[in-house]
């Protein structure tokens, strides 16, 4: 547990780093005021405004390193815990897609929808292959191959990182790991709706055509969605408690620093320049949308 009366060495760091910016937003507010009296006087408004810009920062810091904090691993949740959780989403996102059905059919009976070429056709396909995956008991099938995939997942990261990856590497990989099986489970419904269809129809399957229409139906804008709820659901899952990297407990005070014992041997010295990049909001038109974001200045 952290020692309220001593400083991280990050905390050092990151209170240098936000007192420069902060000191930097503060000569913008006041750019900014001084810009305001320049309008308003008749002889300063046609004259530059001042304005101050931090190219660099040059600091230099004694400090005394008094304890090392070693780093705390990740605590992951158990394969069959994982599993459970993506299935109680994909139930709930499923249980959301039907209700989406069904408000579409309601809103073409009331011809207050107009369908693109080939998109009514393609999400009454999508219904009824969601229904075949209810009747095959979908759930549990996605369960089992996911708990094993899982279990197979922290063997690898376990190999690659050793036996403490970030939870950063896990997050990612279950994540993948989750939507890999969901996919790979609807592709297997899709094509066994598929063939089953053709069969009906004494017809012989078209691989090309078959082909096509699997890539269809899991680039529909449902299937992305139950993929995007799996695996945001697999990756908030996976970890218990963040890993925690090591770190150090330092004194800055300058009484401290001026009455340690043992002379400069035992003062470390500090030095860090910092450089500014700024950034500024721009406004972009994205999807008839006016869509603000940072970029570099």
């Amino acid at each position: 547990m952290d020692n309220p009366h001593k400083h991280r060495f990050s905390e050092v760091i990151g209170g240098l780093v936000s007192g420069v910016a902060y000191a930097r937003s503060v000569a913008d507010m006041e750019a900014m005021r001084i810009a305001y009296y320049y309008n308003q006087h008749e002889l300063l408004k046609g004259m530059p405004i001042p304005r101050l810009r931090i190219k660099h920062v040059s600091i230099s810091l004694p400090i005394i390193i008094s304890e090392v904090i070693p780093a705390v691993p990740a605590v992951r949740n158990p394969a069959i815990d994982i599993a459970k959780s993506v299935v109680d989403n994909l139930q709930k996102a499923i249980d959301g897609a039907k209700k989406q059905f069904a408000d579409i059919k309601s809103l073409k009976k009331q011809q207050r929808i107009i369908f693109e070429p080939g998109e009514e056709e393609l999400t009454g396909r999508f219904e009824k292959i969601l229904n075949i995956a209810l009747q095959e008991n979908v759930f549990q099938r996605i369960e089992t191959q996911l708990t094993d995939a899982i279990e197979n997942a922290y063997v690898d990261l376990n190999l690659m990182e050793g036996d403490t990856p970030s939870d950063a590497s896990l997050r990612e990989k279950i994540g993948q790991v989750a939507e890999d099986v969901v996919r790979k489970v609807l592709t297997e419904i899709i094509s066994g709706y598929i063939y089953k269809k053709t069969m009906d129809r004494g017809s012989k399957l078209d691989p090309e055509r078959a082909n096509k229409t699997i890539q269809e139906l899991m680039g529909h804008e449902i299937t992305i969605r139950l993929i995007h709820n799996v695996r945001h659901a697999a990756e908030k899952k996976t970890v218990i408690a963040i890993s925690i990297p090591p770190d150090f407990y330092v004194s800055v005070n300058t009484a401290d620093v001026k009455n340690t014992g043992g002379g400069s041997d035992t003062v470390t010295r500090l030095d860090m320049v910092l450089h500014e990049e700024g950034l500024e909001w721009v406004t972009e038109e994205c999807d008839g949308k006016q869509v603000s974001k940072l970029t570099p200045e």
